[in-house]
């Protein structure tokens, strides 16, 4: 659920997702947004693989249900797997049937709120519960809607639609893209804690930009100390230069005696009187 939900990939291409499709998916510090690719054997109607990408709740999620696993992971493992096979992957219809049956419960315990439409199941003198507002393939939707701060054709790439005409100018860059989930689409899929609201960005933006005048405010301060005790060397310096040079002067003057075996030393040397 977490994965279709931020990355807006169809069922059927997150049922057949391989561990090195999922960037850094088994790495202690995997780097989020996260690309998941799609290889060209895993799409629908395209002719080349594409890339989406999914947020930290979603890595989470699926690191967390990784360490359930029994039998040792590869790159060429699936990440969902049928239940008792981990060498085969799960089907969509297999994924469906478990978000339905999440939901439902949800919707018992009243943590939401749908409607559902019962039909009979042929043959049979028993009746199925199916349901008509919520269905995983919703997700998708749900996902195209909120990831669309980033641009339409943003979003289509990451969706896997065709952008017609425009896809051999549009970039490709995965890094340019990232940025771009990162910044307009990621704060807008969160499902663990509430989309940020304007007021919510606009707090955001003037705490990065207190913390930015801090940072400033501190290199000025050490700056500042660095140049006084920089300023204080060269006084002294200064001043220890004009004291020799005025003292020497009373000396040639005759205005500075010596008692006997009275000693006066100038930067270390002794200065006699002529």
């Amino acid at each position: 659920m977490h994965v279709m939900a931020q990355s807006g990939l169809r069922p059927k291409t997150v049922a057949n997702l391989k561990i090195k499709d999922v960037e850094g998916v088994l790495d202690a510090d995997t780097q989020v947004p996260a690309i998941v690719k799609v290889r060209q054997e895993n799409t629908k109607g395209k002719f080349q693989g594409y890339f989406s990408f999914i947020g930290y709740e979603a890595a989470q999620a699926l690191k967390d249900y990784l360490k359930t696993r029994t039998a040792e992971l590869t790159p060429e493992s699936y990440v969902f797997t049928k239940f008792g096979h981990e060498d085969k992957p799960v089907s969509a219809g297999v994924l469906s049937h478990i978000f339905g049956n999440i939901v439902l419960k949800l919707r018992e315990k009243g943590v939401l709120n749908f409607e559902t439409k019962t039909k009979k199941i042929e043959g049979s003198e028993r009746s199925r519960v199916s349901i008509s507002e919520l269905r995983l393939y919703g997700l998708r939707k749900w996902f195209r809607k909120h990831a669309g701060f980033a641009g339409v054709d943003f979003v289509n790439f990451w969706m896997g639609h065709s952008l017609g005409v425009d896809e051999h100018y549009f970039t490709r860059d995965p890094e340019h893209h990232r940025k771009i989930y990162k910044e307009k689409a990621m704060p807008h899929l969160r499902l663990e804690t509430s989309t940020p609201s304007e007021t919510d960005r606009t707090i955001a933006k003037q705490t990065e930009v207190i913390e930015e005048l801090k940072r400033e405010l501190q290199e000025a301060q050490q700056r500042i100390q660095q140049l006084e005790k920089f300023s204080a060397t060269v006084e002294f310096s200064e001043m220890k230069k004009q004291m020799k040079e005025s003292l020497l002067e009373l000396i040639k003057e005759g205005k500075l005696t010596f008692g006997e075996g009275v000693k006066v030393k100038i930067d270390g040397k002794e200065v006699k009187e002529n």
